[in-house]
C-alpha cells in the first residue's frame, strides 16, 4: 500500500493539480476503460493519428492514465483495509490528490 500511494503522489506532482487533465483524472473506473479503449487500444489509424498530432503530450497524458488508475487501486485496497485508523489515514491522503467532482 505504501509503495501504491508513493507511486501515486509521483504521479500527482507530475499532473494531479493540472486543469485540463481533471477530466481524465476523475475518471470513475467505467470512464477510464473507455477512454483507455478509444485513446490506446482503438482503431489503429485513429490511435496514431491522435498520438501524432499531441507530439510530447503523449506522456502526460500517460502519466494521467496511470494517475487515474492509480487513484481506482487504491480506494479498490481502502475497501480491503481492516484496520479503521489506518484506512482513514489512507483516504485523507487520497482525498488530497483526488480532483473535486
Amino acid at each position: 500500500m505504501v509503495s501504491l500511494l508513493l507511486a501515486v503522489e509521483a504521479l500527482h506532482q507530475a499532473v494531479g493539480n493540472s486543469k485540463q487533465l481533471e477530466r481524465i483524472t476523475s475518471l470513475d473506473h467505467a470512464g477510464l476503460v473507455d477512454f483507455r479503449a478509444r485513446f490506446v487500444e482503438g482503431d489503429a489509424r485513429v490511435v496514431r493519428a491522435m498520438h501524432e498530432g499531441l507530439g510530447p503530450s503523449l506522456n502526460t497524458i500517460r502519466d494521467t492514465i496511470a494517475f487515474t488508475e492509480g487513484l481506482l487501486l487504491v480506494d479498490h485496497c481502502i475497501n480491503t483495509l481492516k484496520d479503521d485508523v489506518l484506512k482513514w489515514e489512507v483516504q485523507m491522503i487520497v482525498n488530497v490528490m483526488r480532483p473535486i467532482p
